[in-house]
């Protein structure tokens, strides 16, 4: 099983920036990151610590209630790619409908 299909965080990142108007290089530069990490983020191929959510969630001037959204939404993806990692596939799934 593919844990990829379940995850939140890029599709919300993606969301959000668009929604805001913002290319990703805006963001990027707002956030103090490289450009190359925020598009790896919205791939799906590199995953943000606490600070970077925190810091592109500042960048897209989220309110509080949509800041913690996009923490959530890490945390959820964290805790599927932890699961595909020890090999437990079919817990992505699992993981992914009780939250």
């Amino acid at each position: 099983m593919d844990s990829q299909k379940y995850l939140q965080l890029p599709s919300r990142l993606v969301t959000e920036r668009r929604r805001k108007g913002l290319s990703q290089k805006q963001v990027a530069g707002r956030a103090s990151l490289q450009q190359a990490s925020l598009c790896a983020y919205e791939k799906g191929r590199k995953w943000p610590n606490p600070e970077h959510v925190t810091r592109i969630a500042v960048a897209l001037g989220l309110t509080d209630e949509e800041a913690h959204g996009l923490h959530w939404a890490a945390r959820h993806d964290g805790l599927l790619l932890r699961a595909g990692e020890l090999g437990l596939q079919d817990a992505s799934e699992i993981v992914s409908a009780a939250l």
